[in-house]
């Protein structure tokens, strides 16, 4: 029921920007993700529970397995949404001190230690 509800909330929200209309202005489709994958930690917790105290069942071991694979699913999505938050704040940072040295420079328009070699890395780096 989760999934579905997840599911539906994520096409909604691309068929929405797919005929032009603003998106939001944070990744929605990753933190619909990684709220499913927390259901269901939550939901595999409560098995567990369940298991120990009504004494036990066949399937723990399909439980363990499933247990397992979602963990390491949500551990890479959370590795990706920690980076994408880290690398966006070093980019604005860099941002604000070139624009800073910018303003030092008598005024002028150009901004320091800006070359399209560093642009394309960023864009491989996403």
């Amino acid at each position: 029921m989760l999934a579905t509800m997840v599911y539906s909330a994520v096409y909604g929200y691309r068929f929405w920007t797919a005929i032009g209309l603003p998106g939001a202005c944070f990744p929605f489709v990753l933190n619909c993700q990684i709220a499913l994958l927390g259901g269901n930690l939550v939901c595999h917790v409560g098995v567990l529970l369940l298991h120990f105290m009504k004494g036990g069942c066949n399937g723990i071991g399909a439980w363990v397995f499933n247990s397992v694979l979602n963990g390491a699913v949500m551990l890479l999505f959370l590795n990706f949404y920690v980076r994408m938050h880290i690398m966006r704040r070093k980019r604005k940072r860099k941002v604000k001190e070139e624009v800073v040295v910018g303003r030092n420079n008598g005024g002028q328009n150009q901004i320091a230690g800006r070359d399209d070699e560093d642009d394309d890395e960023d864009i491989k780096l996403i």
